[in-house]
């Protein structure tokens, strides 16, 4: 019984430091659909904090949209 337990334990611990970089980052497999539409708006909520203005309206998607 211990034995399996031992061996459980050490393949998680392996697959963690082999995935570390994904799972402890931003950093993903893939892009899907989700990220495509939710990487814009933070880089443009980003980039509003950055000039000191806080972000009300997206102007750039359908048209304008608001993000409040």
């Amino acid at each position: 019984m211990y034995k399996k337990i031992n061996i459980f334990f050490i393949f998680l611990i392996l697959t963690i430091i082999f995935f570390s970089g994904i799972i402890f980052s931003e950093n993903t497999f893939f892009y899907s659909d989700t990220t495509y539409l939710f990487r814009p708006f933070k880089v443009f909520i980003i980039d509003e904090f950055k000039n000191l203005t806080f972000p009300q309206w997206n102007p750039f998607f359908n048209g304008g949209m608001p993000l409040l």
